[in-house]
């Protein structure tokens, strides 16, 4: 197989994977190298439409729920990565919370709290208990799960949890 069609596969395999922002670079890599390619630029083009239309169907889905007299007065963030705008936009009232163990972006999650009204933004992940756990982190900083054991150390690190219930008792 040659190098393009090797780095195509890699870009698909993060794409099903759900790492975007990967499979988007590699995919303009392999457009600048093969400038008559077809199949990068109509995965790049999948992308922009995946993105717009889960931005869409998710804040659609909370405008209904509020249509229909949900207004939360805390919304939980698990996983706030870099921020949930359709949240912000469908309950800008409310109290955010953001969990988000990824450390890399705390300083997005700082500025988001700063322009909402009221939130907060708590460096943890969220699991069963409270406690310290192992994270795995995909090499964009963009997802990250609980790790079995203790691998690559540029890619697991240690992080502290905290269970919701504990959350929500404090």
């Amino acid at each position: 197989m040659d190098h393009q069609k090797q780095k195509l596969v890699r870009a698909f395999e993060s794409h099903i994977s759900g790492d975007i922002e990967a499979a988007y670079g590699i995919y303009k890599d392999v457009m600048v190298a093969d400038p008559g390619g077809i199949f990068a630029p109509v995965l790049i083009n999948l992308i922009q439409m995946q993105s717009v239309h889960l931005r869409s169907s998710k804040l659609s889905a909370l405008l209904n729920l509020k249509r229909n007299g949900f207004m939360p007065a805390t919304v939980i963030d698990v996983g706030a990565q870099v921020g949930t705008q359709p949240l912000y936009e469908a309950f800008p009232e409310a109290h955010h919370v953001m969990l988000e163990p990824v450390q890399e972006n705390e300083s997005v999650l700082q500025g988001i709290c700063q322009s909402l009204k009221s939130a907060e933004c708590m460096m943890v992940a969220v699991t069963s208990r409270s406690g310290m756990v192992s994270l795995s982190v995909t090499d964009s900083l963009q997802y990250s799960s609980i790790a079995e054991q203790i691998g690559d150390p540029l890619n697991n690190r240690l992080v502290q949890a905290v269970s919701l219930n504990d959350l929500c008792n404090s």
